[in-house]
């Protein structure tokens, strides 16, 4: 874990390699990506990241309290990575991850509050 990176980050990082852990994948080191590896491969290591982020996401995130939070706060989302101490980037994803906020930074109606 980097101390120099940001907490919210360092939070992320470590739930994102517990979901590694929890969910069984294979260790492989991907800073050493070679160009041979076959498509499968890495398409294999992608769903792993893609999987071990959602994990992490869930945990720092979960999505029932977060719908409770919004019906309260609105679509503040700098209030809301505060309460839930990530970056306003990680809670933006999300939130768009389950069609709680659309671009633009509107609540959607799954939310059950519009930020227009």
């Amino acid at each position: 874990m980097n101390r120099r990176h940001a907490v919210v980050r360092q939070r992320f990082s470590a739930a994102h390699e517990i979901g590694h852990f929890l969910c069984g994948h294979e260790a492989f080191d991907d800073a050493h990506v070679h160009v041979e590896e076959s498509q499968h491969q890495w398409n294999s290591q992608s769903a792993q990241e893609r999987e071990a982020d959602e994990f992490a996401a869930e945990l720092l995130m979960p999505l029932e309290w977060l719908k409770r939070d919004i019906s309260k706060l609105g679509l503040d989302v700098t209030a809301l990575a505060r309460r839930y101490q990530v970056s306003e980037q990680a809670m933006w994803i999300q939130l768009f991850n389950h069609g709680l906020a659309e671009r633009g930074g509107h609540a959607s109606t799954k939310s059950g509050r519009s930020s227009r």
